[in-house]
């Protein structure tokens, strides 16, 4: 074999092993995209009869992006469909110029079975102002009372955070601060550790417009912090290369803190330092899909999460603005009743789940270390009626669930299960919508 050839066959042995440590080195990035953009399949007790278990609860709500539930009331921070397709910074959507309505509060009330519009009052001019994102709620200094924090995406001024007291049972929400700070530039969620202290995430990169907020995601960018504000009013980053920071709530106990990653698809627990700054538990927990917001049902101690089901889906649908058409499609084919129906997305429909978090019990969980596990409750897999569904809150006493999304039709009133079975190796699995 002459030299030439020698040197040709030993170039190409050399690209080979290049290429394998390329593959060894990308490949589980690109298999985790994949199963972000793709879910393969759903435990069918997740999937049956949604439109039995769900119903509309009013119909000319739209884009809850956040639902908290504390006490016997749920809070709930919605939108218009022209406000989110013009201003909703989450996703790009920056038209500042564009005339339309104010975001409002509800509440409802699970005895009554009512739902209100909350009205702001206290700073003159507040609620005519409100773009709402992410929604935290506190307890007051009475048993009546509490302290509700709201994400405003300011068409001037920049993305803040207002702090309002509310007495239960009440139409009226007082708002008596807004928190605007340099290190505040792109909140999404919030978690109150007192009456004006809180956790705050930033979920994108600062002034990151629709392009980059699509690039942040795709590559699953570690852009993203937390910040403190303490009751001093100072404000510092507690945290630093994460991965579209999305939801967070506190542990039962306030110890915890408890952090959705969005694009990475991961959940992680951090404890609370005496100074309120974060160190990270244990390793973050693997989920299937996207996360979202993150709620507590403090009766059990279990995390509840809202969860866009695909990261394709939710690119493709965000191409036509996530706008809805007036056309009405029956999901689960009822739409009796209020049952579970919504008008038709005009873009495509994006599947969603909600996913509970509780302790692993079990001897092979045990065996290999698994402190928790993920289990679908709640799954669309079509996403016609929980469309890029965002947040899923449980009120424990009724065994009622409320979910909302940025984007999403009226808000669902779901059966919530006492147990929530878990996927066995004969449990029958349904595809999902890819």
């Amino acid at each position: 074999m002459n030299g030439p050839i020698k040197g040709v066959l030993a170039l190409l042995a050399l690209l080979a092993a290049a290429l394998a440590v390329a593959a060894g080195v990308y490949w589980p990035f690109v298999s985790r995209t994949y199963d972000l953009a793709f879910p393969a399949s759903w435990p069918e007790h997740s999937t049956t009869n949604l439109a039995k278990r769900c119903t509309t609860l009013d119909k000319s709500l739209y884009g809850c992006e956040d639902v908290v539930v504390h006490g016997d009331y749920a809070y709930l921070a919605c939108s218009s469909q022209e406000a989110r397709a013009a201003w909703f910074p989450a996703v790009g959507h920056r038209d500042a110029a564009a005339k339309v309505p104010a975001d409002k509060f509800y509440v409802y009330d699970f005895a009554e079975k009512e739902l209100k519009p909350v009205k702001v009052l206290g700073t003159p001019g507040i609620g005519a102002g409100l773009s709402l994102h992410g929604l935290a709620v506190h307890d007051g200094l009475k048993p009546n009372k509490v302290v509700v924090a709201a994400v405003n995406h300011r068409r001037a001024g920049g993305s803040c955070v207002e702090l309002f007291d509310h007495r239960t049972g009440t139409d009226e929400l007082i708002h008596f601060e807004t928190v605007c700070d340099p290190l505040i530039y792109n909140p999404n969620d919030i978690a109150m550790v007192s009456r004006r202290s809180f956790y705050v995430t930033n979920f994108l990169s600062k002034d990151a417009d629709a392009k980059q907020a699509q690039r942040e995601a795709m590559f699953r960018s570690a852009t993203s912090n937390i910040v403190f504000r303490g009751e001093d009013g100072k404000v510092t980053v507690v945290r630093e290369g994460l991965a579209g920071a999305n939801g967070i709530a506190l542990s039962p106990n306030k110890q915890q803190l408890y952090l959705a990653e969005s694009t990475s698809g991961e959940l992680s627990i951090w404890d609370i330092q005496a100074d309120h700054s974060l160190r990270l538990s244990g390793p973050k927990l693997v989920a299937p899909t996207p996360l979202d917001n993150i709620n507590v049902i403090p009766e059990t101690g279990a995390i509840v999460l809202g969860a866009p089901a695909s990261t394709w889906a939710y690119y493709r649908a965000s191409q036509a603005k996530f706008a809805y058409s007036n056309a009405k499609k029956p999901a689960g084919g009822s739409t009796k009743g209020g049952k579970a129906a919504s008008a038709a997305p005009v873009g495509p429909p994006v599947p969603s789940a909600v996913l509970l978090v509780t302790n692993a019990t079990s001897n092979a969980e045990k065996f290999y270390g698994q402190r928790y596990r993920i289990d679908p409750v709640i799954v669309d897999p079509e996403g016609s009626f929980l469309y890029a569904l965002s947040a899923a809150a449980v009120h424990w006493p009724s065994k009622k669930a409320l979910l909302g999304g940025p984007f999403m039709r009226s808000v669902a009133i779901c059966d919530w299960p006492e147990q929530v079975p878990t996927a066995g190796a004969s449990e029958k699995s349904k595809k999902a919508s890819k």
